[in-house]
This record gives structure tokens, sequence and C-alpha cells, in this order.
């Protein structure tokens, strides 16, 4: 079955780009610093300063970068979801055959004010657990990502 997926990427990948399926409200920000100074509080006023701040307060999410575009294989991401006030930022780590989609999937989900609080509003786990054979979950997906 694992041939069959990598056999299908590469035909996808072959014939152009593939539609993502983030949300049209959640826009990845272009440019993520990778070590980007966090800014003070009250000056946090684009996406990039708000995803510094909320990796710098959870340091779980400081291995967690943003894929290109149309990307196929990847294992995190940042989703970015303009507020009037701040941000919603969704954080995303998957493990185990990405390139087939990722059988292992973390969301983390944090608010960010453009005062500079950042918060944790929520998290949602997928996981395959071998030894029942079965995908597990805990938490609940916010912002609709991911789509259910």
């Amino acid at each position: 079955m694992k041939i069959i997926w990598i056999i299908l990427c590469l035909l996808v990948a072959a014939c152009g780009p593939v539609a993502t399926n983030a949300p049209p409200a959640a826009q990845p920000s272009v440019n993520a610093p990778t070590a980007a100074p966090t800014p003070a509080s009250g000056n946090v006023t684009r996406a990039d300063d708000a995803i510094a701040l909320a990796q710098q307060k959870f340091p779980e999410l400081r291995s967690i970068k943003q894929s290109p575009p149309n990307s196929i294989g990847a294992s995190t991401n940042i989703w970015v979801i303009d507020q009037p006030d701040g941000w919603n930022l969704v954080f995303w780590k998957g493990e185990g055959d990405c390139p087939a989609g990722c059988i292992n999937n973390h969301y983390w989900y944090v608010g960010v004010s453009k005062s500079g609080d950042a918060a944790l509003a929520g998290e949602y786990v997928r996981e395959f657990n071998s030894g029942a054979n079965a995908l597990q979950t805990r938490g609940q997906p916010m912002w609709g990502i991911p789509k259910q």
C-alpha cells in the first residue's frame, strides 16, 4: 500500500500543483522568521511577530515551521487567521509516512493579541495506537483546522 501512495504522490507532483485543504480564512504567513526577536508587549503588529511570540512562550512549538504552498510530504505548518485584535495561529506537526499524509497529527491553537498576550486555546491530537490497532483522538479541532 505504501508503494501505491509513493507512486501516486510522484504522479501528482509530476502533473502540477495540488490544491491545499486550508480554509479560505487560514492563510499561511510568508517568510516566517526562524529566530526573530520577540516583540515587546503592546508591539505585535505583524503575523510573523505573533508566531515568534507564540514560539517563545510555548517551547514545544519552536521546531514547527511553515510549509511552502502546495508542498507534498510536509510534516509541519503554521496557519495564520487574522482577527480584529490579533491572530489565531494553528501550529501542526505530523509524524509517520508524511509523504502519504502523516499518520499521527498534533495541532496547537494559540491566540495572540496585538497587545502582546499569547494564550494556548486548545490542542487536537490524532494518533495511531498500534496496540489497539486504532486511530485515537484527544481534544477538539478549532478554527476549521483540520477540516472535519
